[in-house]
């Protein structure tokens, strides 16, 4: 017979904050005695929002938009946004209904600046001989105008889109033809005719397109539709590793990775199916 070894906890020898989370949260009769510094702490803002969100001395939710470079007098009060906005044009505001959808490019300019500062130190550290050139996946967040700005911010990098949906590469194709010419344009996802005939179309508007190859058969619908086209594609493929990992996804890694080619498969077939005189036409990356 299987017995249960853990002994149960006994519900009085915690403290009250234990069994009760919001005990912590004072009364009303206690709010005199209540501050910015608690509600920052009770809400933990640094935990999730550091450092582009925090706890005015109003104890109203501020963003910071240039993130620690954020000085004093640009930091953003919420509350007072919120006010303007749904205030009655009487009372001088917009006299716009809830609920809003507020924009920080800002915050999104200085990610990008962050994240490529962060690779670019690394690069230097090691004598790297090469660069480090993003993309963002626009699985994320396919809103316009955050694509845009994305694209608009990321110009200095040669940040790029990666999509994997026909709107998505639409979208980005559009975008990108605005943004910086060595901007990558990256296409994964399942690929159909449609598909791959809109990512030669990219690659004929002199857009840096990579079409990654998931399954053996795309390969042949690459290759003929570019040669009626008169498009010399470059193409990637996406490798299905034997080594494991762990994490949410470590189910599916490995030899169970699902639209992945297996290495072995690449180095028999892409020689095979490449032969002369098509391989001169496909560029590898």
């Amino acid at each position: 017979m299987a017995t249960n070894s853990q002994i149960p906890e006994n519900p009085e020898s915690k403290s009250q904050e234990e069994q009760n989370p919001l005990a912590i949260v004072p009364s009303a009769a206690d709010n005199s005695h209540w501050s910015p510094s608690l509600s920052f702490d009770l809400y933990r803002i640094d935990a999730w929002g550091g450092p582009y969100f925090t706890v005015n001395s109003s104890g109203n939710v501020a963003v910071r938009p240039h993130g620690k470079a954020t000085l004093p007098h640009q930091e953003i009060d919420l509350l007072k946004i919120v006010k303007k906005v749904s205030d009655t044009k009487p009372d001088c505001g917009l006299g716009l209904q809830l609920l809003l959808i507020v924009r920080l490019p800002d915050v999104l300019k200085n990610r990008l600046e962050s994240l490529q500062g962060a690779f670019d130190l690394a690069i230097r550290s090691h004598d790297y001989g090469s660069h480090h050139q993003g993309v963002y996946p626009m699985k994320c967040n396919q809103d316009r105008f955050v694509v845009e700005d994305i694209v608009k911010f990321g110009s200095p990098f040669r940040f790029g889109l990666e999509a994997g949906s026909k709107p998505g590469l639409i979208l980005a194709m559009s975008c990108l033809c605005k943004g910086n010419p060595d901007a990558l344009l990256i296409c994964n996802g399942f690929k159909d005719l449609e598909y791959i005939s809109l990512a030669l179309f990219a690659r004929k508007l002199a857009l840096k397109t990579v079409i990654v190859l998931e399954q053996e058969e795309e390969l042949d619908l690459v290759v003929d539709f570019s040669q009626k086209l008169g498009v010399r594609p470059v193409i990637g493929v996406r490798a299905k590793l034997k080594t494991k990992h762990s994490g949410h996804f470590g189910s599916t890694s490995g030899e169970k990775g699902k639209a992945q080619t297996h290495t072995a498969r690449i180095r028999v077939e892409l020689p095979r199916r490449l032969s002369s005189p098509v391989q001169d036409e496909v560029g590898l990356w």
